[in-house]
């Protein structure tokens, strides 16, 4: 499956949803671009006592989590960005969106995660700074 996000073709990586019994869900999903520096997390609910979504992501032991908080879209679903810089390396990025509620409390909502073969991150080398070689 591809999306097209800002004139860029998002393909769908990996994603699962909750249901709940009473007939809510949640549906977090992670598109990567395809030149694999940003990634696309979002999430769809029918919940409306949601307030807010965090995307928790993290890769290999989890010591280098990192949470990016989404933004409510027109389309009724939460969105976040996620640079591959964040975290400078390639592997399994997993992402666990967390939902707020009106009441204050959170729970997990669901997981989804992306595969970084081959990262595109820029590097810049200063060799002289005001005539002072490094």
């Amino acid at each position: 499956n591809e999306i097209i996000v800002d004139n860029q073709v998002q393909q769908i990586v990996q994603t699962s949803d909750t249901a709940k019994n009473d007939g809510l869900f949640y549906k977090p999903e992670a598109f990567l671009t395809k030149d694999q520096n940003v990634a696309l997390l979002t999430m769809s609910t029918n919940d409306p006592n949601v307030r807010g979504a965090v995307f928790r992501v993290w890769t290999g032991d989890g010591s280098n989590m990192r949470g990016y908080n989404a933004s409510f879209q027109p389309d009724g679903r939460f969105m976040a960005f996620v640079g591959v810089s964040d975290f400078g390396q390639s592997g399994t990025y997993n992402c666990l969106a967390t939902v707020q509620f009106y009441d204050g409390h959170e729970e997990n909502a669901g997981f989804a995660f992306f595969e970084v073969t081959k990262p595109q991150i820029g590097s810049i080398t200063i060799e002289n700074i005001n005539g002072k070689y490094l």
